[in-house]
């Protein structure tokens, strides 16, 4: 079908160009006939004609690139979920550290405490984020909202907002990958929108999601936003919705989904980012990969793949910075459907993103060689030497 649809946005154009020489020869010759189509409109309609054979070829295509089959399938990566002993682990080792010193941050006094306790607790509280002007105030810092003058640890003072199992494992989280998942942190971007606390078993999934991906999509953060949301009536009410954002915000819908999908999701929201970080998604490389190109659609621009048998998932098929993040997932938990879809970018997601890292049946699971200071230029000369071959 996907070949089919090539073959038919081949002479389509075809057939566009020899209607435009008809009309310029046909108004030459006769002037005071009636006009034929101008070329505007024929390129929306050639736009329209393109749009649909889209559509017709992402039909057979999986609704994502990953499944809970195929990320159960999927060589080398994390099957034990971090341990409550590991967690407690790290967060003995940070509490052991010296000299101990008394702070006062956001209105709470602690004593003989760990410096670098108090300094990852001063980020998750304090605000940081964006305050947007509707908020009606001079700053978006919130109170804590529960009583914490009884605290002079910090563990006690992270217990009584976040909860037991949650608190060592959002600090595990912000200490080793510099993600911060307290509401508190930042504002929601959106009218109406809220933020909430974490469960226990959605903070695992992150770090299961964290445990697939090679270094160099989870280097660089620093207190970076990695928020629950809440629900929204109007999504509720069939306004739309989704599972999560390159914001790294992550819905009630995401919540409610089996642990292997929001483990997937994660690594897609994950894959946006790192291409933003490095222009790819938008890149003339990335774009030749699947034939995107704008097309006026009803009065719109859209992009359109003039390429679909290239794409992995009809999510893939929305635009280019979704084919991005849904084949980068697919390289890590459906390799075979990636490079079968499209060898080029298996290739390329292979050297820019995985390092020649492979999760094909049968390869072998090697361990990533520890980033480099440059680490960042060196994967922007592997996307340059990419754009020369």
């Amino acid at each position: 079908m996907a070949k089919s649809g090539v073959l038919a946005t081949s002479c389509y154009n075809g057939g566009v160009r020899l209607l435009l020489a008809f009309c310029i020869l046909f108004q030459l010759t006769w002037a005071q006939a009636d006009p034929c189509p101008d070329s505007k409109s024929v390129v929306l309609d050639q736009g329209a004609a393109l749009y649909k054979i889209h559509l017709a070829a992402v039909k057979s295509l999986p609704e994502l690139s990953a499944s809970e089959e195929s990320y159960a399938q999927a060589s080398c990566r994390r099957k034990k979920l971090p341990t409550t002993q590991f967690y407690e682990a790290h967060f003995a080792a940070l509490a052991a550290e010296r000299p101990l010193t008394d702070a006062v941050v956001n209105g709470i006094s602690f004593s003989a405490e760990s410096p670098k306790l108090i300094e990852l607790f001063k980020t998750l509280t304090t605000h940081s984020g964006y305050c947007p002007p509707s908020a009606g105030v001079k700053s978006c810092q919130q109170e804590l909202s529960i009583d914490l003058s009884k605290c002079a640890k910090v563990r006690c003072a992270l217990d009584a907002l976040y909860g037991k199992a949650e608190a060592p494992r959002m600090i595990y989280l912000l200490d080793k990958f510099g993600l911060n998942s307290a509401k508190e942190a930042f504002s929601p971007g959106f009218v109406g929108e809220s933020f909430k606390n974490w469960e226990a078993e959605e903070l695992d999934d992150a770090v299961m999601s964290l445990s697939d991906m090679p270094p160099a999509m989870k280097a660089g953060y620093s207190n970076k936003q990695y928020n629950r949301r809440k629900i929204m009536r109007a999504e509720l009410d069939g306004g739309g919705a989704t599972l999560a954002d390159s914001r790294m915000t992550f819905n009630d819908f995401w919540g409610w989904q089996a642990p292997e999908l929001r483990r997937t999701t994660t690594l897609h929201e994950f894959a946006h980012n790192f291409a933003h970080r490095f222009g790819i998604d938008k890149s003339e490389l990335w774009l030749n990969f699947s034939g995107w190109a704008e097309e006026t659609i009803d009065g719109k621009k859209q992009f359109v793949s003039r390429k679909p048998e290239a794409l992995v998932s009809q999510y893939a098929a929305s635009s280019p910075d979704e084919d991005f993040a849904e084949s980068v997932t697919a390289y890590r938990y459906n390799p075979t459907a990636l490079r079968a879809a499209s060898p080029q970018k298996y290739a390329f997601i292979k050297e820019v993103v995985f390092d020649g890292h492979e999760y094909r049946r049968g390869s072998a699971c090697k361990d990533f060689a520890p980033l480099t200071p440059d680490w960042d230029q060196k994967i922007k000369a592997k996307i340059e030497a990419w754009k020369v071959q």
